[in-house]
């Protein structure tokens, strides 16, 4: 099972790559172009949002039920702290991603409430290009899975 959720995991981010980096293009180029919001932009933006959902719970499980990093960490926190690989995966890996989904969602429930397309355009391309930002920053693997 555990080797299962992970491949899942690992697989899921070259999925959610591409979806993110056309939202991205939409955005930008709607903002920037001033184009009008349109089907495919709502779409776009409400997959990116469930497959990053998706890819937040999946690694809270593997985090909490099957790798050793949150035992580790209640074990011997200091040892963790010291170690940069241990960190990465312990603690700035988690919480980075989490912070980047939740301004993808943040991004995507304030343009909601904007009144015109180049404004819808500008919040979603901010906030998802901080989190794009953040998730390329603090990825454990860029290999395919092994």
């Amino acid at each position: 099972m555990d080797s299962s959720l992970i491949l899942i995991h690992n697989l899921l981010r070259w999925i959610l790559l591409p979806i993110m980096l056309f939202v991205l293009y939409r955005s930008y180029s709607g903002w920037l172009g001033n184009k009008s919001y349109e089907k495919v932009d709502k779409a776009t933006g409400g997959a990116l949002v469930g497959l990053a959902h998706l890819q937040l719970l999946l690694g809270l499980v593997i985090y909490f039920a099957v790798s050793p990093w949150f035992d580790l960490l209640k074990s011997d926190f200091g040892a963790v702290m010291s170690d940069s690989v241990s960190r990465m995966r312990a603690i700035e890996h988690p919480l980075t991603m989490i912070i980047a989904i939740v301004l993808i969602q943040i991004g995507r429930s304030f343009s909601k409430k904007k009144d015109n397309d180049q404004a819808k355009f500008k919040t979603v391309a901010i906030y998802t290009t901080i989190a794009l930002l953040l998730i390329l920053s603090r990825q454990i693997n860029w290999g395919l899975p092994t």
